[in-house]
Formats: C-alpha cells, sequence, structure tokens
C-alpha cells in the first residue's frame, strides 16, 4: 500500500502565492504565515484556492476532527468539525489569525469537562470562556474567590 505523504507548509504556500490572480488564495497564504509558526510542527495543512484544512497527524479520512479556513471576499469563515459537532465563526482578515489559532487550539484539547459538573452544557458565552481558560475547571476560576489556591476545596471533586 502507497504512504501518502501530504505537501509541506512550504511547498502549500508557494502553491497559493503562485496564484495570483485568485485573492482568495493570496489571503489564504497570508493566514498560513501567520498560523506555521505555532502550528507549523503540530498540524497538517491542505490548502486549494478557497480553502484551508487543518487535521491532526494521524487522522485519516475521513478526519476526526479538523479545521477548515474558507475565504468569500473579505469574509472568513472557520470552521471546527469534531465528530459530528461543527462549531463556525465568521470574521475578517483582521481577525482570522486569533480566531484561526483559538480553533486550532481547541483542535488539541481535552473534551469539556469540570470535575464538579461533568460534560459542559453551558451557554456559547460561558463555553468560549471555557475554552480559552484551556479547560481549567470553572469552578476553581470562579466559585473560590479568595481562597488561597494551596488550601483544599470543600467542592466534592474539586481538582485542588
Amino acid at each position: 500500500m502507497q504512504q501518502f505523504t501530504y505537501p509541506s507548509w512550504v511547498e502549500s504556500l508557494d502553491f497559493l502565492r503562485n496564484r495570483l490572480g485568485v485573492p482568495a488564495a493570496l489571503s489564504n497564504a497570508t493566514t498560513l504565515v501567520a498560523a506555521r509558526a505555532r502550528w507549523g510542527q503540530h498540524v497538517h495543512c491542505r490548502t486549494s484556492l478557497h480553502d484551508l484544512l487543518f487535521t491532526v497527524p494521524g487522522d485519516e479520512f475521513p478526519f476526526n476532527a479538523s479545521v477548515v479556513v474558507h475565504v468569500d471576499g473579505s469574509r472568513h469563515a472557520v470552521r471546527r468539525t469534531v465528530g459530528g459537532d461543527v462549531h463556525e465563526v465568521e470574521c475578517t482578515a483582521a481577525d482570522i489569525d486569533r480566531v484561526l489559532d483559538e480553533a486550532l487550539e481547541a483542535l488539541f484539547a481535552p473534551a469539556q469537562v469540570c470535575r464538579v459538573c461533568g460534560t459542559l452544557s453551558a451557554g456559547a458565552y460561558f463555553a468560549a470562556v471555557f475554552e480559552r481558560m484551556h479547560y481549567v475547571c470553572f469552578h476553581f476560576e470562579f466559585e473560590h474567590g479568595d481562597t488561597d489556591r494551596d488550601q483544599t476545596c470543600g467542592v466534592p471533586g474539586c481538582p485542588v
């Protein structure tokens, strides 16, 4: 069986940069340059003229989890898919680097599980806060108040 090799980030950048007549390709090249410093060694990236597809190394098609960046004019859509769950964020060129970074971070993050509450079922705002906190227990951050973090918490199951 033939082993498939993924194009390198440099090859993907060359492909996109050589498409001078396609604004979306040039926009994707700019996005790829910004993402490469942090994510170049951690994710596989595939490209087309209008899309970037990021996957976890070792994951084969059909992918269990992925992040797709789609460019349509000045509009960018970043879609993270994990299993059957899809989370999409629309943004502008000014925000694409931050939004993509958050999506790729979530791609590698563990399941959203609080040791006290169980699986996260809060609203979208709290889900975003939870993701930014790198899945630290909500109770540790929001309910401990001024309690010294070296002291034992009385909430059953709290990781402190």
